[in-house]
C-alpha cells in the first residue's frame, strides 16, 4: 500500500483508530491519513481535481464504466494473482493500459 485516506469519518471511528492504531506496525500506521468532513484540499493537492471522483469532489465521473467505483482504473490492474500463490505483472499490461 503507498497511502491510504479514509474520509470522511465519523467520530466514533476516530476514537476507534486511537486504540487500533497502536497495534499497526508505524510504517503501515503513517501511510494511514484519517480526514473528517473537510477533506477535499488535501485529496486536491495529491491527485489532479479531473482524476478525483466527483463524489470526492473532484470532476471524474468515469461515465463510460458507469461510475468512477466500477472502473478498474488503476496500476492494480498490472498484476495478477498466479498458482501456487503469487503475483506478477500481467503479460499484456501495454493492451490492458490502452484499454482504460
Amino acid at each position: 500500500m503507498g497511502q491510504m485516506y479514509i474520509v470522511n469519518a465519523p467520530m466514533l471511528f476516530t476514537g476507534v483508530w486511537a486504540v487500533v492504531k497502536g497495534f499497526i506496525d508505524e510504517k503501515t500506521r503513517k501511510k494511514i491519513t484519517i480526514a473528517g468532513g473537510k477533506y477535499q484540499k488535501d485529496l486536491l493537492e495529491l491527485v489532479e481535481e479531473d482524476n478525483l471522483p466527483e463524489f470526492l469532489g473532484g470532476k471524474c465521473n468515469c461515465a463510460e464504466f458507469g461510475g468512477c467505483m466500477k472502473s478498474g482504473v488503476g496500476p492494480w490492474d498490472d498484476y495478477e494473482i498466479t498458482q501456487p500463490v503469487g503475483i506478477r505483472r500481467k503479460q499484456n499490461t501495454e493492451e490492458s493500459k490502452n484499454n482504460h
